[in-house]
């Protein structure tokens, strides 16, 4: 899997399991990829900041409504770019300027921790999909 598969897809949905925030992306065949982040983030439009990883923990009350907010925001909107660079950060670019910017902030004396991942849901549960897991120094591509 690469990242960049991600151009074109359009955010289904957004939300957090304890200090993970996912992204669900569908095709035009209503294929399913999750994004998973356990790593700083924020979602912004030009100098406003929506919602970033410190809300997951900082405003636990407040997150059903940051994240129902943020699903209104991003639901739907078309990926316009998607890339990562050699620190391994992701920025994703959507339709009417909306950003999405993963950052890694793990020195490369600290242990390995992975960071994000993005992959296809299969319809299948015993049907296994590629993953790309991107850890704090290395990237995978599990096949």
């Amino acid at each position: 899997m690469r990242i960049e598969e991600l151009v074109d897809k359009k955010v289904k949905k957004v939300g957090h399991a304890a200090d993970m925030f996912w992204m669900v992306f569908v095709d035009e065949s209503s294929v399913e990829y999750p994004l998973h982040l356990q790593c700083p983030f924020r979602i912004s439009k030009g100098e406003s900041i929506f919602i970033t990883n410190e809300d997951i923990f900082d405003e636990y009350e407040c997150m059903p409504d940051l994240l129902m907010k943020t699903n209104s925001l991003l639901g739907g909107k078309r990926v316009l770019s998607a890339t990562m660079n050699s620190l391994k950060d992701l920025v994703i670019n959507f339709e009417d300027g909306y950003v999405l910017q993963v950052f890694n902030n793990s020195r490369s004396d600290e242990e390995d921790i992975e960071m994000w991942r993005f992959f296809e849901r299969s319809k299948e549960l015993r049907d296994h999909r590629p993953h790309l897991v991107v850890c704090s120094d290395h990237v995978e591509n599990l096949e």
